[in-house]
């Protein structure tokens, strides 16, 4: 558990995986792996085996917003920075912790909306504005437009959703879960394995931009093939 808790203090959303990326190489490196770099920017480690060819795959990259604009009163309004069209509750995330991060270093906030006493349900195209992530904005106590730059905070800066990691009876909650679960069970199975004995050729991937299209997952496969390949990820279940 304490793996997974330290991936998922590290801040990566899509186009800023760097610091998991370095985690992973040094630790997987550091576990006997040969670990590689792959064009795009997958950290691919391999442990040689007798055996079919096995790829385990996870994405290093959280889900996040991207800085859309800052205003005259120092707010600072977000894009979906997964690049879809699925729907988007924007009260979701409103009076949680926000971390932007920026060229310079990280900025602390809070979700934040306009009251249901003002803010209209549509926009000018007709279109529900609580399934739209431009209606949400981040509090950073910034004063005005000038205060927020000054701070570091620019359009295009990533932005995550950013509570504690804490344990809740026998299970936990807090960020990125999805997908540094992946990340942490495959640094496991490093530390368990015995490569004397290891009856396939194990190649594990950590890979970019998966909550903007597969973007590293689709590059991997695209370049090698494996006789099996698992990628581990997570999402809704209601078997418990």
């Amino acid at each position: 558990m304490d793996t997974l808790f330290e991936l998922m203090a590290i801040a990566a959303p899509p186009g800023q995986e760097e610091p998991v990326l370095a985690w992973c190489r040094e630790r997987w490196a550091g576990l006997g792996a040969e670990v590689t770099i792959t064009p795009i920017g997958n950290v691919v480690a391999h442990v040689q085996g007798n055996g079919p060819r096995s790829l385990l795959q996870g994405h290093a990259d959280e889900i996040g917003f991207v800085v859309r604009s800052v205003d005259a009163r120092g707010f600072v309004w977000l894009a979906d920075g997964q690049g879809s069209s699925r729907s988007f509750h924007a009260r979701y995330p409103v009076g949680q912790p926000a971390l932007i991060l920026t060229r310079t270093g990280c900025v602390p906030g809070i979700f934040a909306i306009a009251t249901g006493h003002i803010l209209s349900t549509r926009d000018d195209r007709g279109a529900d504005l609580a399934d739209s992530a431009s209606t949400i904005f981040v509090d950073i106590g910034a004063s005005s437009r000038e205060e927020a730059e000054a701070l570091g905070v620019h359009v295009g800066a990533g932005v995550i959703w950013n509570p504690a990691t804490q344990r809740l009876g026998t299970r936990f909650t807090g960020k990125a879960i999805d997908n540094r679960v992946a990340l942490a069970l495959m640094t496991h199975v490093l530390l368990d394995l015995d490569p004397v004995d290891l009856t396939y050729d194990l190649t594990m991937a950590a890979t970019v931009q998966e909550e903007i299209g597969l973007v590293g997952a689709q590059s991997l496969g695209g370049a090698d093939r494996f006789d099996l390949a698992i990628a581990i990820d997570n999402g809704p279940i209601a078997d418990y």
